[in-house]
């Protein structure tokens, strides 16, 4: 019913249109599209729909308790001017019966310099919205600033992305990919790339930490203005000991992408390697497929 509702939701929009360990940020599909031939115009301004469902939630090398993750889908609508700017907003909908219709909100407005040599760089802002009710790690985060820059090598494509978050907690993150296209005619118009992928997650892990803190009982002392002492027993939210900046894991993964005239299907099936996790939490291995559509209005 969940998913359902989504879909409705797209098609009453005006118009149609991921990063594995980030925000879902326009700019990861910015920073990818082919250049325009040399000496053609840039492109004209465009509206795009990305529609993104997979069976684990991986955010920032880090998912949800393994009881609560049954995997998400994932809208995101991006609208991009010929002149680099762009926004967007995104919403996810984490499957699972004790889940919210949509446990983040996010907005996105960014600026993404491509098309003008193989060197291409984007700078962004978001702001995430996240009900009391959502079991996503990133309901400690409220604001992230993104700066990315990616270079074709023509034998490989590599991108540092670095993301800096705040809320009720801080995080700075950066995100390195390394990846090459195979690519594949099938029809006239229509491309199969195969795009084996490496990704590297390096930064701090407070927010995982806020995420995964509990409440413990403990012996409290208080002191009264008279000197007198007074113990009792209290719930204390105690929050596990983090290893500060260190890399947080990596990805390896071989996206199977059908690019079409104004959309593209992808298979993104990925092996997860989580390291240096905080107390307390999760850094078993796991592999996840994802699967996303893409389509072009304008």
């Amino acid at each position: 019913m969940r998913v359902l509702l989504v879909l409705l939701l797209l098609l009453g929009l005006p118009g149609w249109r991921p990063a594995v360990a980030q925000t879902h940020s326009p700019a990861a599909e910015v920073l990818t599209d082919p250049r325009p031939a040399a000496g053609q115009p840039a492109a004209p301004p465009r509206l795009t729909v990305d529609l993104t469902t997979s069976n684990r939630n991986a955010y920032l090398m880090r998912a949800p308790e393994a009881a609560d993750d049954h995997g998400y889908l994932g809208t995101q609508l991006t609208y991009q001017t010929r002149w680099g700017l762009y926004a967007g907003t995104y919403l996810n909908s984490s499957y699972g019966p004790d889940n919210p219709l949509f446990d983040d909100y996010e907005a996105t407005l960014g600026y993404a310099r491509t098309g003008h040599g193989p060197t291409e760089w984007s700078l962004q802002y978001t702001h995430l919205f996240v009900p009391g009710s959502s079991k996503l790690l990133r309901a400690t985060i409220t604001d992230n600033v993104e700066g990315s820059l990616a270079h074709d090598f023509d034998f490989v494509y590599a991108s540092l992305t670095a993301d800096a978050f705040f809320g009720s907690s801080h995080d700075l993150v950066l995100t390195w990919n390394v990846s090459h296209a195979f690519p594949l005619p099938v029809f006239a118009h229509d491309t199969l790339n195969f795009t084996p992928t490496v990704e590297l997650g390096t930064g701090t892990q407070r927010f995982y930490a806020a995420g995964l803190a509990r409440n413990v009982r403990q012996q409290v002392v208080s002191t009264k203005k008279n000197g007198q002492t007074k113990t009792k027993t209290a719930n204390v939210l105690e929050t596990p000991d983090t290893p500060g900046f260190a890399t947080t894991g990596y990805t390896l993964s071989l996206p199977l992408t059908l690019d079409m005239r104004r959309s593209s299907l992808a298979l993104i099936p990925a092996y997860l390697v989580p390291l240096h996790v905080p107390e307390w939490g999760n850094d078993e291995k796991f592999f996840y497929v994802s699967v996303e559509f893409t389509r072009r209005l304008w």
